[in-house]
Formats: C-alpha cells, structure tokens, sequence
C-alpha cells in the first residue's frame, strides 16, 4: 500500500504491485498448490474450498491516502491474484470461491467497508460485517454443505 499511497499516483506503484504479481506467480502459487496436494493427501474425499480475496479499495480511492487509479491498479492486481489462486485447484473435488462480487461497494473509503483500515494491526482485513455478508454469503452459495442431501460434513466420526 506504501508503494501506492498519495493523491495522485505514484511511479513506485505499478513497479510494486508487479513485483506482487510475480511473488504471487513464481512462490505463492506453488506453496498453495503443495499445501492443497497435502490436504488431499489427508482428506482423499473432502471437498477442499479455496477463497478468493475482495476488492480491497473502493473504485473511488480513499481520499488522501490512494487516488483512485491507485485502487484501481491495486483492485486489478488483486483479479491477478485471484486468478493465480483459482489456477492451483487440484480436482473437481475442489472448489474456488470468489468473494469480489459480495464485497462490491464495501472497500475502504467506501461509505460502507467492510475492510478495515485504521492503520492498525487488523488492517485490509474483513470485519465481522464482511466476514458474514462476504466471505460466509459466497461460501455458502458456492459450496454445497450438505454433500449428498444429508447432514452437514462435521469431518471424521
């Protein structure tokens, strides 16, 4: 964010978040791809679900801090990093949830966020709002908890 902070854009901001983007590419991507391959070792019949991230910033920006190409590169870079999620799945067994669309409107320096930005600790993360409206709405549509029509998966018995 550093790397994009200020009124207007930045030069440092593009640079950064392609060297995001690559971190994402050639790191990221397979310590995702083993943990999910480690998962399935362990759980052979488990649906494995994999959550995107929101758009962090509302399109607006948030004035003083991003202009609003600023949150632009920076929603873009995050569609990049969904995508590269989204690509480590292993099988149909596995599931993709994007959260993009439930989160639409509710960045920071919105005028309803569900991100929190107060230059603390908890910072760029959902609160208790965007965990529910957000992240539980899409995974709730998007997953079937009741695989077979029955009770819900509460893992082994």
């Amino acid at each position: 964010v550093a790397a994009c902070a200020g009124a207007a854009l930045p030069a440092t901001c593009a640079p950064a978040l392609a060297a995001a983007q690559a971190y994402a590419e050639t790191t990221l991507a397979p310590q995702v791809r083993q943990s999910l391959e480690q998962l399935r070792a362990l759980a052979p019949k488990a649906e494995l679900v994999l959550v995107g991230y929101p758009h962090l910033f509302d399109d607006a920006g948030v004035p003083g801090l991003l202009s609003p190409e600023a949150a632009a590169l920076f929603n873009a870079g995050t569609d990049a990093l969904n995508t590269v999620l989204a690509a480590q799945l292993l099988d149909r067994r596995s599931t993709y949830v994007d959260v993009v669309d439930e989160f639409a409107g509710h960045g920071v320096g919105s005028s309803d966020p569900w991100i929190i930005f107060e230059r603390g600790p908890f910072d760029l993360h959902p609160n208790a709002t965007g965990y529910r409206d957000g992240y539980l709405a899409a995974i709730t549509a998007d997953v079937d908890l009741h695989p077979g029509g029955g009770q819900p998966c509460r893992g082994r018995r």
